[in-house]
């Protein structure tokens, strides 16, 4: 089940490393954020350091174990 991934930040061309994920952006608007669900993982990187943006993951809960679990929200530390 694919998990969803928040990404938003600064105007930037964002590239994604192997193929982008399903409903992915190359690029942002001043304030603008994007949901993409993605059960593999991936790297996305701005065109520098000038242009930051923000990764959170979603974890949405248990359904398959008797709703055990809440629903999480993480941001993801960027790796250099």
């Amino acid at each position: 089940m694919p998990s969803p991934t928040e990404v938003g930040g600064s105007p930037s061309p964002l590239s994604w490393d192997a193929a982008p994920p399903e409903g992915a952006q190359t690029a942002f608007e001043k304030g603008q954020s994007v949901v993409v669900p993605s059960s593999t993982p991936f790297v996305v990187r701005s065109q520098d350091d000038e242009l930051p943006f923000y990764v959170a993951a979603c974890m949405t809960g248990s359904r398959a174990f008797q709703l055990i679990g809440d629903p999480e929200f993480i941001g993801v530390v960027a790796a250099e």
